[in-house]
């Protein structure tokens, strides 16, 4: 089993990441314990996240948007202009996700998932229907399930 040292190095590597591009200042505030601070003060920004998002994916993008842009101002407000803030970025977002992903979309569903009612939660099951049409050739034979959303099942025409 791969540990989370692992699983990070080999995301920089997929992602083409050059941390040795990074200041020193950014390399020792990237730790779980810093990030931690970040994300904290992040999720005080939504009091009412089940008003401001959609779902708990968005919710999570926006409280780890928040945390970095905090650190990243902290660390230097000169930042944004560097060649390697793209990099700093995607890294600081990969490894967010990997240590505080699911822990926000808990947070996210257990609290609004509380001020649904049973027909609003069968309400946004039906919108998670995508109703596309089928291509030219084929047509639809009921729905299929992919990736939690469900999608039209489009078989090709008998001639």
């Amino acid at each position: 089993m791969m540990n989370l040292q692992e699983n990070i190095s080999r995301i920089k590597e997929v992602m083409g990441i050059n941390e040795s591009t990074f200041p020193i200042s950014i390399k020792r505030r990237v730790n779980r314990e810093t990030l931690k601070g970040y994300i904290n003060r992040a999720e005080l920004e939504y009091p009412t996240l089940c008003d401001h998002f959609g779902d708990e994916y968005e919710y999570a993008d926006a409280v780890i948007d928040h945390a970095i842009d905090e650190l990243l101002d902290e660390v230097d407000d000169d930042i944004f202009e560097k060649d390697y803030i793209s990099d700093v970025l995607d890294y600081l977002r990969s490894k967010s996700k990997i240590l505080f992903g699911q822990y926000l979309i808990d947070i996210y569903k257990t609290t609004c998932s509380e001020y649904m009612s049973d027909s609003e939660v069968r309400q946004e099951q039906l919108e998670s229907e995508i109703t596309e049409r089928c291509w030219k050739g084929y047509t639809q034979k009921g729905m299929k399930t992919m990736f939690g959303k469900r999608y039209p099942n489009c078989v090709k025409k008998k001639k």
